[in-house]
């Protein structure tokens, strides 16, 4: 997308799909890039001053397509992608600072991390394989410039542990937060619906939940980082990992599949209400994260709560016919992930907890960004 004349005051160029206008003030004049873009004494330190040039040249450098299937990435008005014979999977998700994340509790790496592997996550959900992604960014124009290399050099590592590739954005200046958008794309013959589960289908979950939701209350409370398990649950929480080839076991089985970024009990409210079905949970089952339960102890609170409403473990949940369970942990073990079952479908509507022989009623309710302007 093209920035209008009237707001974009530098001379253009060929940078597309990247443009930027990082001037707060638009009625100063804007400086001019220097000759070639880029820069050829050492970087500025200031978005601002690195100007347009500076910043796609750079992102263009250190993003060039790994895949064959990648024809054209950054730097031309679009990019190019061969595909033959298969479904296109496209997510997109946004992280905004002060509503997602705060710079002052995480580096431009983890932030990058963190970017990623929540987009990728949505495809590993659909039982997909991702393929490339487009990152669009709002920066300040006092943002330093070495945070913006730092952060674009960890989305092209972080990505290409995905198999993925960097292939365009847009880049514009922000009068106030960081707002970070991006979209990933993926390959799969036939994708993975929420929809679909039966009653009496298994619900499994891969790895262990909780533990993100920890890290987040260690950050809020200034809980010291010197014990282990509190360095584990806020890593958890800054840098999730996209569960990418357990989807493509779970696929070939599953009757439905999601991901856990709004807690394990909306995602399973999101998994069966279309279809007028409910769940049974077994409390004893449900596989707490041993750093959440650490914290939880020092926190006072029942790590069950994090486990079930926390959100952020992007953890897969799939509702499997039960004969395919014991055969899917198996395939899953051998990369090192466990999954557990931890209920099952019903018939009747409603998510309900098993818990010392006692069957309650689960309170499905999810983080909701537009209660923050009440």
């Amino acid at each position: 997308m093209r920035t209008p004349p009237q707001e974009f005051s530098r001379a253009e160029g060929k940078l597309h799909p990247w443009t930027t206008d990082m001037d707060e003030n638009r009625n100063r004049p804007s400086r001019a890039p220097r000759a070639g873009g880029g820069d050829p004494h050492g970087d500025p330190e200031t978005v601002r001053a690195w100007g347009e040039s500076g910043i796609v040249d750079f992102i263009a450098r250190v993003a060039r397509p790994a895949r064959p299937e990648i024809e054209v990435g950054v730097g031309d008005d679009a990019a190019v992608v061969r595909a033959v014979g298969r479904r296109l999977v496209v997510s997109a998700d946004m992280l905004v600072e002060g509503v997602h994340f705060r710079r002052d509790w995480t580096t431009a790496p983890a932030l990058a991390a963190k970017a990623v592997a929540v987009n990728v996550s949505d495809i590993a959900a659909m039982g997909a394989e991702p393929f490339g992604l487009l990152t669009s960014v709002a920066l300040p124009g006092g943002l330093a410039s070495a945070w913006v290399r730092a952060f674009y050099r960890a989305v092209v590592r972080v990505a290409r542990r995905y198999g993925v590739d960097l292939l365009g954005g847009d880049t514009v200046g922000s009068p106030g937060p960081v707002v970070i958008d991006v979209t990933v794309l993926g390959w799969t013959d036939e994708p993975v619906l929420r929809r679909g589960a039966r009653p009496g289908d298994r619900l499994v979950v891969t790895g262990t939940l909780g533990g993100a939701a920890a890290g987040l209350w260690a950050l809020a409370n200034g809980l010291a980082d010197d014990d282990p398990a509190v360095r584990r649950a806020v890593r958890r929480h800054r840098r999730p990992a996209a569960r990418v080839a357990a989807g493509r076991l779970l696929a070939p089985v599953a009757h439905a599949l999601t991901d856990i970024s709004d807690g394990l009990a909306w995602e399973l409210k999101e998994l069966l209400e279309s279809g007028g079905m409910g769940a049974r949970l077994s409390a004893e089952r449900i596989p707490v994260d041993p750093a959440a339960a650490a914290v939880a102890r020092r926190a006072g609170v029942d790590p069950l709560r994090w486990a079930l409403y926390g959100g952020e473990d992007y953890e897969l949940v799939a509702a499997l016919p039960p004969d395919a369970v014991d055969g899917v942990a198996r395939e899953l073990a051998r990369t090192g992930l466990e999954l557990t079952e931890v209920g099952v479908v019903t018939a009747d509507p409603g998510v309900r907890l098993v818990r010392s022989a006692e069957e309650v009623p689960v309170d499905v309710h999810r983080f909701d960004h537009f209660d923050m302007e009440r």
